[in-house]
């Protein structure tokens, strides 16, 4: 898959007369041509193979409504087995309705939920205002949208609020995406990620944010992609990464005050939603970014090496600093001399950020999968992912499983399977950041800069685009004070060099510490 860029405005918005309509005009606002057009027309700047290219793409099985229908009703297939499959029940549930002995029936059941248990770790039934009254390891827009959920009482009337809420968001994604890349926005629908992620935590609630915000930067709407961008990044920090080369773009292409705009909005509603909770109590708001700095880890690059242990947290911290840093500097370059697509450039930075970070939840599949289908990375690493994802999930179930409920099988399965698991993780990452960066960068020494469009809504010129008009480059307490937890986000940061055990030692005594190693992560 490849990617296309962000055309710039029109240079002059008036040069068209208002009642004389051109062949493009007349589908609409987006600058389509009409499907009854007999010769195509090519935009100003636009070359031959383009207009080939952007016709190519009408009637096409992808942009059928039979399609746009079937992949709405498979997503929605997803969430709701989701939905069956990870909703407390039985045993898990107590008379009072509250949850009780539930990580051994989740994991029993492999049906751990991230959602359904912190309702309970929160104290959300008692509608604790978040970062006020209780202290939530994550951004404020994701506590928020916790706490609204909690106000339909008991876990099973949260969990299915929660998950319709969830699934909208993954219906929106579907939608947008098919927008920004409408030739391969039905792997999201297809991918099984959405079985196992789509429930575990909150992060559709990230990525809905993150394509709206790409979506409207792509059409110049500023202030609009400012303010997704803001509530995606402050639901999950990833939205960042694709935030930052947005910016870099509208930099390097003179368009300083489109780059002030966007980041103005962005601030403005960054300081809304957060400053009131900040001033409210600092501290309980403060906990998702201290919790995050001094958090140790069992995951990346420097653990794999057997280099984490010697550098400790701060040296480990320090390290992964410099070489995701490294590796900004690289897709910066590559992204502002034309040498990559902006999308591309977000991808693989995200991409180095999974590979080298100490900490790695399950659930960060999805979003390297979202970010591959934005930079229309060949289609197959998409479903590399996806099984990689699915490795990884039964992956760290299993462990936590077997420790849980101090099976016989734990040591082996913890020093002969799990690290394969992992090995699988990370094999899949790299060759995914290989092959999407290299497509990219193999189609031309050098990606012209994007012509003027007549429309703003317009494709560029870039021959190598699979694109169609519509879009452009894709997206892409205190009650008291709870202690902090961070539910799964480390049940996948175990690997065999955790801890060997020593000879001799109790099987049951391994899966404790083991246990609570994980414990420490979560």
């Amino acid at each position: 898959m490849s990617g296309t860029f962000r055309p710039t405005p029109p240079a002059d918005p008036q040069s068209t007369s208002p009642t004389a309509e051109t062949p493009s005009q007349s589908a609409g606002a987006t600058g389509i041509a009409s499907h009854s057009e007999a010769t195509p027309q090519p935009t100003p700047g636009e070359s031959q193979p383009a207009v080939q290219a952007r016709t190519s793409q009408k009637g096409t099985w992808q942009q059928s409504p039979i399609t746009l229908w079937a992949c709405v009703a498979i997503t929605i297939m997803w969430v709701t087995w989701g939905y069956f499959k990870l909703r407390p029940r039985g045993r898990a549930i107590s008379a009072s309705g509250h949850l009780e002995h539930y990580h051994a029936w989740a994991y029993a059941h492999l049906a751990y939920s991230d959602v359904a248990w912190l309702y309970q770790e929160h104290h959300l039934f008692n509608h604790a205002l978040p970062y006020v009254n209780v202290q939530i390891q994550y951004p404020v827009v994701m506590g928020i949208y916790m706490w609204l959920a909690a106000w339909f009482q008991g876990v099973g009337p949260y969990f299915l609020v929660s998950a319709i809420g969830l699934g909208a968001c993954a219906v929106g994604t579907l939608l947008i995406l098919r927008q920004l890349t409408p030739k391969y926005y039905y792997l999201f629908a297809l991918t099984p990620l959405l079985l196992v992620y789509s429930l575990l935590n909150w992060d559709l609630l990230g990525i809905v944010c993150m394509v709206a915000g790409w979506y409207t930067y792509r059409r110049h709407k500023y202030a609009r992609s400012g303010i997704m961008f803001s509530l995606g990044v402050f639901a999950k920090l990833f939205p960042a990464f694709l935030l930052f080369f947005a910016l870099l773009e509208l930099w390097r292409d003179g368009e300083k005050q489109s780059a002030k705009r966007l980041f103005t909005w962005f601030a403005g509603i960054s300081l809304l939603i957060n400053l009131p909770f900040a001033v409210a109590n600092p501290i309980n708001w403060g906990e998702f970014y201290g919790y995050n700095a001094t958090r140790s880890g069992s995951s990346g690059l420097l653990f794999k090496l057997h280099l984490a242990g010697y550098l400790g947290v701060s040296g480990e911290d320090a390290v992964d600093f410099l070489l995701l840093a490294a590796a900004l500097v690289i897709f910066s370059m590559l992204v502002y001399r034309h040498r990559l697509p902006v999308a591309s450039g977000a991808a693989g930075l995200f991409a180095v950020f999974l590979v080298v970070n100490k900490v790695y939840s399950p659930q960060y599949t999805l979003w390297m999968f979202l970010f591959a289908i934005i930079a229309e990375w060949p289609a197959w690493t998409a479903w590399l992912l996806a099984a990689g994802g699915l490795i990884d999930y039964y992956n760290s179930f299993t462990i936590l499983f077997l420790a849980s409920d101090h099976s016989p099988s734990f040591a082996w399965y913890f020093h002969h399977i799990f690290p394969l698991g992992s090995d699988a993780r990370y094999a899949t990452l790299i060759a995914t950041l290989v092959v999407g960066i290299r497509r990219r960068l193999s189609s031309g020494k050098h990606i012209p800069a994007p012509a003027a469009t007549s429309h703003p809504g317009q494709a560029t010129s870039d021959p190598d685009s699979r694109i169609t008009p519509t879009c452009q480059e894709p997206a892409s307490v205190n009650m008291p004070v709870i202690k902090r937890t961070s539910g799964i986000s480390g049940t996948s940061h175990l690997t065999s060099s955790d801890a060997a055990a020593p000879a001799g030692k109790d099987i049951k005594e391994i899966a404790d510490a083991s246990s609570a190693a994980i414990g420490a992560n979560l």
